[in-house]
Protein backbone atom coordinates (compact mmCIF):
# COMPACT_ATOMS: atom_id res chain seq x y z
CA UNK A 1 0.00 0.00 0.00
CA UNK A 2 1.64 3.75 -1.73
CA UNK A 3 1.23 5.51 1.83
CA UNK A 4 1.20 8.24 -0.88
CA UNK A 5 -2.34 7.31 -1.87
CA UNK A 6 -3.54 7.74 1.23
CA UNK A 7 -2.26 10.61 2.70
CA UNK A 8 -4.75 13.08 0.98
CA UNK A 9 -7.58 11.10 3.42
CA UNK A 10 -5.74 12.12 6.79
CA UNK A 11 -6.18 15.95 5.38
CA UNK A 12 -10.01 15.21 4.81
CA UNK A 13 -10.42 13.16 8.06
CA UNK A 14 -8.83 16.34 9.58
CA UNK A 15 -11.22 18.74 8.27
CA UNK A 16 -13.62 16.85 8.75
CA UNK A 17 -12.66 16.24 12.70
CA UNK A 18 -12.60 19.73 12.97
CA UNK A 19 -15.99 20.68 11.07
CA UNK A 20 -17.39 17.73 13.77
CA UNK A 21 -15.66 19.56 16.84
CA UNK A 22 -16.90 23.11 15.79
CA UNK A 23 -20.89 21.17 15.76
CA UNK A 24 -20.34 19.72 18.50
CA UNK A 25 -18.98 22.70 20.64
CA UNK A 26 -21.60 24.69 19.69
CA UNK A 27 -24.58 22.39 18.92
CA UNK A 28 -24.98 19.52 20.50
CA UNK A 29 -26.37 19.27 23.70
CA UNK A 30 -29.47 18.10 25.73
CA UNK A 31 -31.72 19.00 27.95
CA UNK A 32 -34.05 16.78 30.28
CA UNK A 33 -37.80 16.57 29.12
CA UNK A 34 -40.65 17.13 31.68
CA UNK A 35 -40.40 13.06 32.32
CA UNK A 36 -36.83 13.90 33.40
CA UNK A 37 -35.21 10.98 30.64
CA UNK A 38 -31.37 12.34 30.02
CA UNK A 39 -31.57 10.95 26.45
CA UNK A 40 -34.77 13.41 25.45
CA UNK A 41 -33.42 16.03 23.36
CA UNK A 42 -35.02 19.63 22.51
CA UNK A 43 -37.08 19.78 19.11
CA UNK A 44 -34.22 20.74 16.11
CA UNK A 45 -31.13 19.43 18.59
CA UNK A 46 -31.38 16.40 16.96
CA UNK A 47 -30.01 17.51 13.05
CA UNK A 48 -26.12 18.29 15.21
CA UNK A 49 -25.03 14.48 15.29
CA UNK A 50 -26.00 13.85 12.09
CA UNK A 51 -23.92 16.66 10.53
CA UNK A 52 -21.33 15.46 12.20
CA UNK A 53 -21.25 12.14 11.22
CA UNK A 54 -22.15 12.81 7.62
CA UNK A 55 -19.27 15.69 7.05
CA UNK A 56 -16.80 13.57 8.11
CA UNK A 57 -17.62 10.31 5.82
CA UNK A 58 -18.14 12.92 3.12
CA UNK A 59 -14.63 14.82 4.29
CA UNK A 60 -12.86 11.82 4.28
CA UNK A 61 -13.93 10.50 0.87
CA UNK A 62 -13.02 13.50 -1.25
CA UNK A 63 -9.82 13.45 0.49
CA UNK A 64 -9.46 10.09 -0.39
CA UNK A 65 -10.35 10.92 -4.09
CA UNK A 66 -8.92 14.10 -4.13
CA UNK A 67 -12.22 15.56 -6.05
CA UNK A 68 -15.54 16.31 -5.24
CA UNK A 69 -17.99 13.64 -6.08
CA UNK A 70 -18.22 13.38 -9.92
CA UNK A 71 -21.47 13.11 -12.10
CA UNK A 72 -22.06 10.71 -13.68
CA UNK A 73 -20.83 8.71 -10.85
CA UNK A 74 -19.08 5.86 -13.33
CA UNK A 75 -17.34 3.91 -10.87
CA UNK A 76 -18.08 2.42 -7.30
CA UNK A 77 -15.98 4.74 -5.20
CA UNK A 78 -17.90 7.56 -6.79
CA UNK A 79 -21.77 6.51 -5.62
CA UNK A 80 -20.28 6.15 -2.26
CA UNK A 81 -19.13 10.01 -2.45
CA UNK A 82 -23.10 10.51 -3.57
CA UNK A 83 -24.36 7.85 -1.18
CA UNK A 84 -22.68 9.71 1.62
CA UNK A 85 -24.11 13.43 0.37
CA UNK A 86 -27.61 12.09 0.29
CA UNK A 87 -27.57 9.96 3.23
CA UNK A 88 -26.21 13.33 5.05
CA UNK A 89 -28.98 15.32 3.44
CA UNK A 90 -31.68 13.02 4.57
CA UNK A 91 -30.75 12.21 8.09
CA UNK A 92 -30.13 16.81 9.15
CA UNK A 93 -33.52 16.89 7.82
CA UNK A 94 -34.87 13.89 9.78
CA UNK A 95 -33.53 15.36 12.65
CA UNK A 96 -34.70 18.56 12.27
CA UNK A 97 -38.38 16.77 12.90
CA UNK A 98 -37.83 15.38 15.96
CA UNK A 99 -41.58 15.51 17.27
CA UNK A 100 -42.69 13.58 14.19
CA UNK A 101 -41.50 9.96 15.07
CA UNK A 102 -43.36 8.35 12.01
CA UNK A 103 -41.65 10.90 9.54
CA UNK A 104 -38.51 10.36 10.65
CA UNK A 105 -38.81 6.85 10.58
CA UNK A 106 -39.75 6.93 7.13
CA UNK A 107 -36.92 8.94 6.09
CA UNK A 108 -34.76 6.17 7.64
CA UNK A 109 -36.26 3.78 6.00
CA UNK A 110 -35.56 6.17 2.55
CA UNK A 111 -31.92 6.80 3.36
CA UNK A 112 -31.36 2.81 3.74
CA UNK A 113 -32.80 2.65 0.63
CA UNK A 114 -31.31 4.90 -1.02
CA UNK A 115 -27.83 3.81 0.13
CA UNK A 116 -28.06 0.20 -0.83
CA UNK A 117 -29.94 0.50 -4.57
CA UNK A 118 -27.50 3.71 -5.31
CA UNK A 119 -24.53 1.93 -4.33
CA UNK A 120 -25.61 -1.11 -6.38
CA UNK A 121 -26.17 1.04 -9.58
CA UNK A 122 -24.01 1.04 -12.20
CA UNK A 123 -25.02 3.72 -14.89
CA UNK A 124 -23.63 1.51 -17.64
CA UNK A 125 -26.72 -1.12 -17.04
CA UNK A 126 -29.58 1.45 -15.81
CA UNK A 127 -31.74 0.35 -13.79
CA UNK A 128 -32.05 -3.38 -14.74
CA UNK A 129 -28.88 -3.06 -12.41
CA UNK A 130 -30.86 -2.72 -9.94
CA UNK A 131 -33.80 -4.80 -10.70
CA UNK A 132 -31.91 -7.80 -10.89
CA UNK A 133 -30.72 -7.71 -7.36
CA UNK A 134 -33.71 -6.60 -5.52
CA UNK A 135 -33.55 -8.62 -2.58
CA UNK A 136 -29.61 -7.67 -2.43
CA UNK A 137 -30.98 -4.18 -2.02
CA UNK A 138 -33.78 -5.03 0.64
CA UNK A 139 -31.56 -7.09 2.96
CA UNK A 140 -28.63 -4.74 2.74
CA UNK A 141 -31.80 -2.12 3.54
CA UNK A 142 -32.82 -4.17 6.59
CA UNK A 143 -29.52 -4.67 7.93
CA UNK A 144 -28.61 -0.75 7.70
CA UNK A 145 -31.99 -0.21 9.34
CA UNK A 146 -31.56 -2.78 12.26
CA UNK A 147 -28.45 -1.31 13.31
CA UNK A 148 -29.56 1.68 13.19
CA UNK A 149 -32.56 1.19 15.10
CA UNK A 150 -30.59 -0.81 17.78
CA UNK A 151 -28.60 2.39 18.11
CA UNK A 152 -30.95 4.36 18.65
CA UNK A 153 -32.90 2.15 21.18
CA UNK A 154 -30.31 1.69 23.04
CA UNK A 155 -29.63 5.40 23.37
CA UNK A 156 -33.12 5.63 24.25
CA UNK A 157 -32.42 3.25 27.20
CA UNK A 158 -29.63 5.77 28.41
CA UNK A 159 -26.41 4.55 27.03
CA UNK A 160 -25.60 7.77 25.44
CA UNK A 161 -22.01 7.59 25.70
CA UNK A 162 -21.95 3.56 25.11
CA UNK A 163 -24.10 4.30 21.60
CA UNK A 164 -21.19 6.53 20.38
CA UNK A 165 -18.83 4.57 21.12
CA UNK A 166 -20.49 1.53 19.60
CA UNK A 167 -20.83 3.78 16.51
CA UNK A 168 -16.67 4.68 17.02
CA UNK A 169 -15.64 0.57 17.18
CA UNK A 170 -17.94 -0.33 14.14
CA UNK A 171 -16.51 2.23 11.97
CA UNK A 172 -12.99 1.17 13.42
CA UNK A 173 -14.01 -2.75 12.99
CA UNK A 174 -15.64 -2.18 9.46
CA UNK A 175 -12.69 -0.36 7.67
CA UNK A 176 -10.37 -2.72 9.17
CA UNK A 177 -12.80 -5.98 7.71
CA UNK A 178 -12.99 -4.39 4.30
CA UNK A 179 -8.85 -3.71 4.21
CA UNK A 180 -7.68 -6.64 4.49
CA UNK A 181 -10.39 -8.25 2.36
CA UNK A 182 -8.73 -6.12 -0.26
CA UNK A 183 -11.46 -3.15 -0.12
CA UNK A 184 -8.78 -0.74 0.70
CA UNK A 185 -10.44 2.80 -0.65
CA UNK A 186 -13.50 1.59 1.31
CA UNK A 187 -12.01 0.68 4.47
CA UNK A 188 -10.53 4.09 4.76
CA UNK A 189 -14.01 5.61 3.57
CA UNK A 190 -15.51 3.41 6.85
CA UNK A 191 -12.70 4.92 9.38
CA UNK A 192 -13.33 8.43 8.01
CA UNK A 193 -16.35 8.28 10.24
CA UNK A 194 -14.32 7.54 13.14
CA UNK A 195 -13.45 11.32 14.41
CA UNK A 196 -16.90 12.32 14.27
CA UNK A 197 -18.18 9.56 16.75
CA UNK A 198 -14.94 9.70 18.87
CA UNK A 199 -15.51 13.32 19.01
CA UNK A 200 -19.95 12.70 20.37
CA UNK A 201 -18.59 10.45 22.97
CA UNK A 202 -16.30 13.15 24.57
CA UNK A 203 -19.23 15.28 24.29
CA UNK A 204 -21.62 12.91 26.13
CA UNK A 205 -19.07 12.31 28.43
CA UNK A 206 -18.51 16.00 29.10
CA UNK A 207 -22.34 16.75 29.02
CA UNK A 208 -24.91 15.57 31.02
CA UNK A 209 -28.15 14.85 28.81
CA UNK A 210 -25.77 14.80 25.55
CA UNK A 211 -26.72 12.42 22.79
CA UNK A 212 -25.36 11.64 19.40
CA UNK A 213 -29.30 11.41 18.41
CA UNK A 214 -31.21 8.51 15.96
CA UNK A 215 -30.86 11.04 13.02
CA UNK A 216 -26.99 10.10 13.61
CA UNK A 217 -27.56 6.46 14.17
CA UNK A 218 -29.46 6.14 10.94
CA UNK A 219 -26.17 8.18 8.82
CA UNK A 220 -23.37 6.25 10.56
CA UNK A 221 -25.28 2.81 9.97
CA UNK A 222 -25.79 4.16 5.85
CA UNK A 223 -23.03 5.26 5.29
CA UNK A 224 -21.09 2.06 7.11
CA UNK A 225 -23.27 -0.30 5.70
CA UNK A 226 -22.75 1.85 2.02
CA UNK A 227 -19.41 0.83 2.50
CA UNK A 228 -19.96 -3.22 3.37
CA UNK A 229 -22.53 -3.39 0.64
CA UNK A 230 -19.64 -1.77 -2.06
CA UNK A 231 -16.98 -4.34 -0.23
CA UNK A 232 -18.84 -7.32 -0.63
CA UNK A 233 -20.15 -6.79 -3.95
CA UNK A 234 -17.38 -5.00 -5.76
CA UNK A 235 -14.06 -6.61 -3.82
CA UNK A 236 -13.84 -9.75 -1.51
CA UNK A 237 -15.82 -8.57 2.01
CA UNK A 238 -17.82 -11.54 2.98
CA UNK A 239 -21.07 -11.90 3.05
CA UNK A 240 -20.96 -13.47 6.67
CA UNK A 241 -18.63 -10.06 7.41
CA UNK A 242 -21.16 -7.72 6.33
CA UNK A 243 -23.97 -9.59 8.34
CA UNK A 244 -22.06 -9.90 11.54
CA UNK A 245 -21.62 -5.74 11.58
CA UNK A 246 -25.42 -5.12 11.04
CA UNK A 247 -26.07 -7.61 14.25
CA UNK A 248 -23.55 -5.90 16.46
CA UNK A 249 -25.58 -3.04 17.86
CA UNK A 250 -28.51 -5.47 18.22
CA UNK A 251 -26.03 -7.67 20.34
CA UNK A 252 -25.46 -4.55 22.53
CA UNK A 253 -29.41 -4.10 23.07
CA UNK A 254 -30.13 -7.30 24.41
CA UNK A 255 -27.08 -7.58 26.22
CA UNK A 256 -28.18 -4.23 27.88
CA UNK A 257 -31.89 -5.54 28.45
CA UNK A 258 -30.46 -8.66 30.10
CA UNK A 259 -27.14 -7.94 32.40
CA UNK A 260 -28.54 -4.41 33.27
CA UNK A 261 -31.06 -5.58 35.67
CA UNK A 262 -28.09 -7.69 37.43
CA UNK A 263 -24.96 -6.00 37.06
CA UNK A 264 -23.90 -2.96 38.36
CA UNK A 265 -24.13 0.40 36.46
CA UNK A 266 -20.93 0.43 35.23
CA UNK A 267 -20.02 -3.76 34.15
CA UNK A 268 -23.42 -3.28 32.57
CA UNK A 269 -21.71 -0.56 30.13
CA UNK A 270 -18.73 -2.49 29.73
CA UNK A 271 -20.56 -5.66 28.85
CA UNK A 272 -23.09 -4.01 26.83
CA UNK A 273 -20.14 -2.20 24.45
CA UNK A 274 -18.33 -5.84 24.96
CA UNK A 275 -21.38 -7.53 23.29
CA UNK A 276 -20.81 -5.00 20.35
CA UNK A 277 -16.97 -5.35 20.05
CA UNK A 278 -17.35 -9.49 20.58
CA UNK A 279 -18.86 -10.14 17.35
CA UNK A 280 -17.01 -7.14 15.34
CA UNK A 281 -13.95 -8.96 16.41
CA UNK A 282 -15.39 -12.03 14.76
CA UNK A 283 -16.15 -10.24 11.70
CA UNK A 284 -12.71 -8.83 11.27
CA UNK A 285 -11.05 -12.36 11.81
CA UNK A 286 -13.67 -14.21 8.87
CA UNK A 287 -12.25 -11.31 6.76
CA UNK A 288 -8.28 -11.74 7.26
CA UNK A 289 -8.37 -15.47 7.89
CA UNK A 290 -11.16 -17.63 6.33
CA UNK A 291 -12.34 -15.49 3.36
CA UNK A 292 -11.30 -18.32 1.00
CA UNK A 293 -13.61 -20.36 2.36
CA UNK A 294 -16.59 -19.20 3.48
Amino acid sequence: MDPAIYQPWVFGAGVGAVIAAVIAGLFLKAKPSADNRSFSIRVGSLWPGAMMIGVCAIAGWAGLMRTAPRWPPVASDDRLGWVFVGVLLISVFAGLLQRSLAVRAGLAVFAALFAAAFTLYSPSAGLGSISGRMMMVGLSALGMLVAAGALGVLEWRGRRIGSSFIVAGLALAAGAALLLSGSSKFGFMSWSVVPGAAIAVVVCSLRTGAALGSAAHACAACVLGAALVAGFVYSDLRWLSAAIFALCPLCALIADAVLTPMLKPRMAAVACVLAAAIPAAVAVLISANFKNYL
